[in-house]
């Protein structure tokens, strides 16, 4: 059974949304996050096609909040049951280890199925760590068919900036080779707002897709626009090319000229795959990286994110 270690922080006299599930908070008197944490008896998500750890309720800057519960009914079980920014792995090994989650049970005589929540053989342990504008996720899993890993996530806030650096590290402590993909499922919800007119992402290059928006946004030059609100139920999901095999193109924009919030996501891997996602109440550009790491290996990466008001004269744009 998982065990969560908490250091340095039991918190009291917080909002309700504690009373229900762990969870902690971090600020740097600029930047203020609330967070769920992985628990596996009342933890906030516990399924199994998401990461547990980093799961932000609320992120406020200047009066903006760019994440929030985007779905009507919450249940821990639910694969999607969870806010941003958040990161889906790729399954590895027959055994179906999924990185931030543990070793899963292999259906026997069915496909694996992202979506669906699979029974958990042995989640590991989890130990989290804070300091007042940082919080750390480490996840140990022991090696089940040639398979373990020590998994680091952690979330910074750097003095006096608006900026939230989400770093991680994955060990390979297993006797076989950890090859996999990662994306991070952004849930984007800047100020509470549906999806629609003046919600528009901005990329390094002009993107293209061969999928279909079904009339809710358009590609115009570098940027995605909405050219109508979403409603419930609906979504959007297209894939996107254009982009090259350098960092460089791993820098995605989102703003909601509405209400004059905007943030700049900048990852240090090449994109793989990129997906554009939409429903109406939380939006995400999935961008996609590889990992690889021979047993004994780390493999480290970093995303980060810019949060900002949006001057007035783009606001009326």
């Amino acid at each position: 059974m998982l065990r969560t270690a908490v250091a340095l922080f039991l918190i009291s006299g917080v909002p309700s949304f504690t009373q229900s599930y762990p969870s902690a908070r971090i600020t740097n008197g600029v930047l203020s996050a609330e967070l769920y944490l992985p628990d596996a008896a009342a933890g906030y998500y516990r399924a199994t096609r998401f990461d547990w750890s980093g799961i932000i309720r609320s992120l406020t800057y200047q009066g903006h909040n760019y994440f929030g519960q985007w779905y009507d009914v919450h249940d821990p079980l639910t694969h999607d049951a969870i806010t941003g920014p958040v990161n889906i792995f790729a399954s590895v090994g027959e055994s179906f280890l999924r990185i931030g989650v543990g070793h899963v049970e292999k259906p026997d005589a069915e496909p694996y199925r992202e979506t669906k929540t699979y029974k958990i053989i042995d989640a590991g342990r989890w130990r989290v760590d804070r300091e007042p504008d940082l919080i750390r996720f480490t996840h140990e899993l022991g090696a089940r068919n040639g398979y373990g890993y020590i998994y680091v996530k952690t979330i910074f806030f750097p003095p006096g900036k608006p900026e939230m650096i989400l770093s991680q590290e994955l060990t390979n402590t297993g006797s076989k080779p950890i090859d996999t993909a990662v994306f991070n499922h952004g849930f984007f919800q800047i100020d509470s707002e549906p999806a629609g007119p003046g919600l528009i992402w901005t990329l390094p290059f002009a993107p293209h897709t061969t999928g279909d928006f079904n009339g809710m946004a358009q590609i115009r030059d570098h940027q995605i626009a909405y050219l109508r609100e979403l409603m419930p139920g609906e979504r959007a999901l297209a894939p996107l090319t254009g982009y090259g095999d350098s960092a460089r193109d791993h820098r995605l924009v989102v703003e909601n000229l509405k209400t004059g919030a905007g943030v700049r996501v900048r990852g240090d891997r090449p994109i793989t795959k990129l997906t554009f996602w939409s429903r109406r109440m939380a939006y995400s550009p999935e961008a996609t990286i590889r990992l690889h790491a021979a047993p004994g290996e780390t493999e480290k990466w970093q995303t980060s994110y810019e949060f900002y008001v949006v001057p007035v004269k783009e606001k009326t744009r």
